[in-house]
């Protein structure tokens, strides 16, 4: 008999003690029992395996996040993303190491690359002259 979909069942999984502890943990903080923590883990890694392509997918994006927080982090002294996300000094730190973990991981660099790297840069320059200006105030000569 096929059961039907959306209701719960019961799998007995076996997993390290470190892993077990740390989401106890995670599950306490946000107030939901062991199993109901597991259950919201096991479908996000699934809608994210569907947002990002499957498994490969995930991995690149979360080796692009990492790389990003990491380096921006560093750059702004160890301070949490949400207070240095909006520093140009850190933010292109950040993007720096996008940019170098996305070369590393290239399968091949051939004279394309080159030339989506170099139509990279020349977009960037467009984005930054056409950005437009915040106007000044003439009295106090602070952005208004």
């Amino acid at each position: 008999m096929a059961r039907r979909r959306g209701i719960a069942v019961q799998c007995n999984i076996r997993i390290a003690v470190e892993l077990r502890d740390h989401v106890r943990k995670e599950a306490k903080q946000h107030g939901r029992s062991f199993s109901e923590e597991v259950a919201q883990r096991l479908g996000r890694t699934a809608m994210e395996d569907n947002a990002f392509g499957g498994e490969a997918g995930r991995y690149m994006a979360t080796a692009l996040t990492t790389a990003f927080v990491r380096a921006g982090t560093s750059a702004a002294d160890g301070r949490e993303t949400n207070l240095w996300i909006t520093e140009p000094k850190a933010y292109d730190a950040a993007m720096r190491a996008v940019t170098r973990a996305l070369v590393s991981a290239h399968p091949g660099i051939s004279p394309e690359t080159l030339l989506i790297a170099d139509s990279f840069k020349n977009n960037l320059a467009s984005q930054i002259v056409n950005r437009p200006r915040k106007q000044t105030s003439q009295k106090s000569g602070r952005a208004a």
